[in-house]
């Protein structure tokens, strides 16, 4: 790796991960397919999941407490099992069709962004501000009690062309223990669009500010992505890339030699 690679490198991987610092999540979405415009992408892979497994441990270091153990059970065996057929498939296709597959997803998620409509709007009880086809209507708040935190409810009300839609809770927590206070966004999927209400901060006298997306497309998205997981399945079982690698890595000229 030449000094120009490696300064890009790093200026990659310290914006991936300012992003992931500010918004919790995306370095991934940052880092991988930058990093791939110079790196394979076989490389690049395990180096990102690292750095994010790192990340990821430090914060779950100073959050212990509110961690919850129940919901983690319940999803491990399904980590393990994507973490180990996302293993074998960068282990077994070939890094063209593993690149081809990454800007499929880029494409995708691209597309998914352009057509998001967000606004932050600060309301009081009763008032509604409009985002595309779609009307919410702030209600008011609740009182919300968990195992482990206290907090308020919001009852947001949405409507679409005019037609009522769902009432949405999205809901502001504070953990006991380790007295920190994290928002619970409130997430309805509307005919292949999600609609997204956040609860953000009391700005007194009766108002408070709320965060609303509407993102388009988003089901195709997860369709998109099953075929991609399909698409290098199927490039897994082809027999013609096993002995593309199992050709490659056989000693120089040992391919040509006759059998005794």
């Amino acid at each position: 790796m030449g000094p120009e690679t490696t300064v890009y490198s790093a200026a990659v991987v310290f914006v991936a991960y300012l992003v992931r610092g500010v918004a919790g999540f995306g370095s991934g979405l940052v880092a991988v397919p930058l990093l791939t415009l110079f790196s394979p992408i076989t490389a690049v892979v395990p180096v990102v999941v690292s750095l994010d497994y790192i990340g990821s441990a430090s914060q779950s270091v100073r959050n212990l407490q509110d961690i919850a153990w129940r919901e983690q059970v319940v999803l491990l065996p399904f980590m393990l099992i994507g973490i180990l057929g996302g293993l074998y498939l960068l282990t077994v296709v070939p890094t063209s069709v593993l690149a081809k597959i990454l800007g499929v997803f880029v494409i995708a998620l691209s597309t998914v962004q352009s057509f998001t409509l967000e606004r932050d709007a600060a309301l009081a009880r009763g008032q509604s501000t409009q985002l595309g086809a779609y009307e919410f209507r702030f209600e008011g708040l609740g009182p919300v009690e968990g195992p482990n935190y206290d907090g308020v409810r919001g009852d947001i009300a949405v409507q679409r062309n005019g037609w009522p839609l769902i009432m949405l809770h999205p809901e502001k927590r504070r953990y006991w223990v380790q007295g920190s206070v994290m928002t619970e966004a409130a997430i309805h999927s509307h005919f292949g669009t999600d609609v997204f209400v956040a609860l953000g901060e009391d700005l007194g006298a009766g108002r408070w500010s709320l965060r609303f997306q509407v993102r388009p497309l988003v089901d195709f998205l997860w369709i998109g992505a099953f075929i991609m997981a399909l698409g290098g399945a199927l490039a897994a079982s082809d027999r013609r890339y096993r002995t593309v690698k199992s050709t490659a890595a056989l000693p120089a000229g040992a391919a040509g030699e006759p059998a005794a």
